[in-house]
């Protein structure tokens, strides 16, 4: 850094570069830093309970889906199959996920908690919404609201189904909105 940094800069907080107010692409690179510095954060507090952001997510679209078929989750995973595979695979291992076969289709593998993974699933469950809470004091319900208008459609924009992951229902028809899976 050099001694023409900005006060912002110098005293270790973020400031915007001249240039790129406004700008899509600074707009873009703000919600990368955040979503990674957050992450950070909640592998950081997740660590004791042997989780880290990933698995988290793993556990909390298993709550909100409850028993599915793992192509149903892969389906609503960002995740490439192979990096699921092994966040299931070790999810297993630690025995908060089952699988089981369908009895009239073997190809058929389900997953769910189990009673243990329930309860870790809820201990970080606490951890990440008092994080978000902290995370989030400060701005109002109106801008909160409009932040999420804003990026439910970008994401409409980006998702190939259309932003259906918004709001779906499982294979027991049970609503998926956008409050069920906290991430």
């Amino acid at each position: 850094m050099t001694a023409a940094a900005a006060p912002e800069a110098r005293a270790g907080r973020m400031a915007a570069p001249r240039a790129a107010v406004g700008s899509a692409d600074y707009l873009f690179h703000l919600l990368t830093v955040v979503s990674q510095l957050r992450d950070a954060e909640l592998d950081r507090r997740l660590q004791p309970l042997q989780l880290n952001v990933g698995r988290y997510r793993a556990l909390a679209m298993i709550d909100a889906f409850g028993p599915c078929t793992m192509s149903l989750f892969a389906s609503h995973s960002p995740l490439d199959r192979t990096t699921l595979s092994r966040t299931i695979d070790h999810l297993v291992r630690a025995g908060w996920v089952a699988r089981s076969k369908d009895s009239e289709d073997r190809r058929q593998v389900f997953i769910d908690l189990t009673p243990e993974g329930a309860e870790i699933f809820s201990r970080a469950r606490d951890i990440v919404s008092a994080h978000n809470a902290t995370l989030i004091e400060g701005v109002d319900d109106e801008l909160q609201a409009q932040i999420i208008a804003a990026e439910l459609m970008l994401a409409a924009k980006l998702e190939p189904r259309g932003g259906q992951f918004v709001d779906r229902q499982s294979e027991s028809g049970a609503s998926l909105s956008k409050t069920a899976i906290v991430s």
